[in-house]
């Protein structure tokens, strides 16, 4: 669906009027599509707005119950309420891995993947505006043709880096 795909761009790229108004367009068409619901949790979750996520995390459990995506919502609902937020990357890696990190790549909930989400500026925007040399790092490997820049940040880095498969992307 248009509106759903839409949406979840708008997010990625942290418009989140826009992917709220998207999302509320998919579901005027189809009041319980799942990926709409999907993204309007996010959104909630991003805006720091918990009851409004723990309310659509509901919605969705009754539409699509047992899901993996699921269950990733709510521990990013959980993780988020903490005292101290550690941020909506950290909890999502958190959550995922409390999960045993499942392939969310044939997910039945999560909108279809948006090649332009990833295209070369909103990775650049992305970059300039990561919390973290984690975030950073992912970002960097993620570039198709990564400028010198971005590979001597790389490299400087590799000490840095804890997890096996960011070692061996690096």
């Amino acid at each position: 669906m248009q509106h759903t795909r839409l949406a979840a761009q708008a997010a990625v790229e942290g418009e989140l009027k826009r992917a709220r108004e998207e999302s509320t367009a998919a579901l005027a068409e189809v009041s319980g599509h799942a990926s709409a619901l999907f993204v309007l949790a996010c959104i909630a979750l991003e805006a720091g707005d918990y009851r409004d996520a723990q309310d659509v995390i509901a919605r969705l459990e009754a539409m699509a119950p047992g899901h993996l995506e699921l269950r990733i919502l709510e521990r990013l609902l959980a993780n988020q309420r903490r005292a101290a937020p550690a941020g909506w990357g950290q909890a999502f890696l958190e959550a995922w891995t409390e999960l045993g990190r499942p392939d969310l790549q044939e997910s039945a909930l999560l909108p279809e993947f948006i090649p332009s989400a990833l295209d070369e500026p909103a990775l650049e925007s992305a970059w300039n505006s990561a919390p973290s040399s984690r975030e950073r790092l992912t970002l960097a490997l993620l570039f198709p043709n990564p400028s010198e820049t971005h590979a001597r940040w790389v490299l400087q880095h590799v000490p840095e880096i804890d997890d096996s498969s960011l070692l061996v992307a690096a």
